[in-house]
């Protein structure tokens, strides 16, 4: 419909300005006369309107769920009343010793805790008390999670030589009261056996 009403005004048009005729007028022969007026053609404006829909979905809520797992952790428990454990000494097994304010282990250390598992390893099944001390230097606190520090990197190394976790038993003592020249021998991881 659109294109035929198009090509009607053109045409319109067309024979408009065919049929309109400029004469010389006898006056001269640069001077012309018209004779009708221009007619104003109006012509057909096509506006293209754009319609937007709204058109709703429903959205889907995404839901976060976190999964807590639970994984078991390693800790030295303080218990309020004392536990009396019958220990012994276990022939060839050395103490070990450590720096001051430290629970590193040197290689002085290590080569001892090389051997002590050898040792325990070789022991049948005897159960061992791994005993930490400080000496007191410091404040009570401190001194407690030191020792807590040096067993944990005692227990960690044998550990990993092969010991079984099974046979070994963590002990925090924290502080000794010891005279100030004994001082280097109350920083160490002392080890008992278990008396059955």
């Amino acid at each position: 419909m659109k294109k035929w009403m198009l090509w009607l005004v053109l045409v319109a048009v067309a024979a408009f300005m065919a049929g309109c005729a400029c004469k010389v007028s006898p006056v001269g022969p640069r001077a012309i006369v018209i004779d009708q007026p221009a007619a104003v053609v109006e012509k057909p404006v096509v506006v293209e309107k754009t319609v937007e829909r709204i058109i709703e979905k429903p959205v889907e809520k995404v839901v976060t769920v976190e999964k807590i797992v639970e994984k078991p952790v390693e800790k030295i428990v303080y218990v309020d009343k004392p536990v009396t454990v019958e220990t012994k000494a276990y022939p060839g097994i050395r103490d070990v010793f450590f720096p001051y304010d430290s629970a590193e282990l040197t290689p002085l250390t290590r080569n001892i805790l090389k051997k002590n598992a050898e040792i325990i390893k070789a022991s049948s099944g005897v159960k061992f008390l791994l005993e930490a001390t400080c000496s007191p230097e410091g404040s009570i606190e401190y001194n407690l999670k030191l020792a807590e520090r040096r067993v944990k990197a005692v227990y960690d190394y044998l550990v990993g030589l092969g010991v079984g976790k099974d046979l070994l038993m963590l002990k925090s003592l924290g502080e000794i009261e010891v005279e100030q020249v004994s001082y280097p021998f109350a920083r160490k991881v002392h080890f008992e056996t278990l008396v059955k």
